[in-house]
């Protein structure tokens, strides 16, 4: 076996002869390959005796004693490593940074849900993956944040329904049936006014919204519904039948005796059982079409213009109230 060793050999694709000569200088062997490289390395090319003295025509060479095709292959003993590569910590980059071949092998971090289970992020081609944490619960009714968004039982219809009358200053309705929601109004000189849906541009308006009742539940029947009216920190709360807006900041409500007391906030309101026991109930603001609604809260109050529910430091502003629910 005769070794001949060629040093510095820059990318590309070659075809490559070795002569093997004796000391006359007569051809005793000669063999040919064709082959591509990715990056300079140095290679060997080993000739063996069962070629001596066979010659192949242009085009082929000796291999294991008989003429055959070129063949192309890959040789690339260092796996496409730049040999100019600096070894260091890999991180996520689509590139080879620790210098063995590979690209953001093994590079990972946590992460959790929006509960805060905690999961694991892998990466591939320079992009984190998905987080590995197991999907938030499902939202229930139950009062809790069950999926850790912030709100509680959001997009659930829990509980009865609660439907409110519509009443003008003097208590006779102002439409006939119920409705489950209504916005404010500065009305001018008129006052600030309760309006309902009715297809207009500003719906039925009206003094007063109350004598509410949740719906009919298993039992098939329907529960009185009482609101509170109250200060910060649910102080100086007065249970009412009735509100109406008194001006930005200030809501009235009318007792079951007919007194009228006024405070900045409504809500805490309850459905009352005949069995003796009651049900808490809550409504959520929202925009025009029910739009960007907001979980139930049991306080609200009128800014002068929007409907504000308690919520980061200036409270959560919506134009209508409604889609109240008894937490059953």
């Amino acid at each position: 076996m005769a070794v001949a060793t060629f040093e510095g050999i820059d990318a590309g694709t070659y075809e490559l002869e070795v002569q093997l000569l004796d000391a006359a200088g007569e051809l005793v062997v000669k063999t040919r390959s064709k082959f591509e490289l990715r990056t300079s390395f140095s290679t060997t090319v080993f000739l063996g005796r069962e070629c001596v003295g066979v010659m192949c025509p242009d085009g082929q060479t000796c291999a294991e004693g008989k003429c055959k095709n070129y063949e192309v292959v890959v040789t690339d003993p260092d796996g496409g490593i730049d040999p100019n590569c600096v070894a260091g910590g890999e991180t996520c980059d689509n590139t080879d940074e620790d210098c063995d071949g590979r690209v953001d092998e093994g590079v990972t971090k946590t992460c959790t849900n929006a509960c805060d289970a905690a999961g694991t992020q892998t990466c591939s081609a320079g992009t984190f993956g998905a987080c590995s944490a197991p999907a938030s619960p499902q939202e229930v009714c139950d009062k809790q944040d069950n999926d850790c968004d912030g709100m509680t039982d959001e997009s659930l219809s829990c509980g009865h329904t609660v439907v409110c009358s519509l009443l003008n200053a003097d208590g006779s309705a102002v439409a006939s049936g119920t409705t489950g929601l209504v916005y404010g109004l500065d009305a001018g000189g008129f006052g600030n006014v309760l309006c309902m849906p009715d297809g207009t541009a500003t719906g039925r308006c009206g003094a007063w919204w109350g004598n509410c009742k949740a719906q009919a539940g298993s039992a098939g029947h329907t529960h009185d519904v009482r609101f509170e009216v109250f200060d910060d920190g649910y102080a100086n709360s007065v249970e009412v039948t009735q509100i109406r807006l008194n001006g930005a900041g200030s809501i009235c409500g009318k007792t079951a005796a007919g007194a009228e007391a006024c405070r900045k906030w409504f809500g805490r309101a309850t459905a009352l059982e005949a069995v003796g026991h009651t049900h808490e109930v809550r409504c959520s603001v929202f925009s025009d079409g029910g739009a960007s609604k907001t979980a139930r809260a049991d306080a609200v109050f009128w800014n002068g213009s929007q409907m504000v529910i308690p919520g980061g430091a200036s409270g959560v502003a919506r134009r209508w109230v409604g889609d109240c629910a008894s937490m059953d």
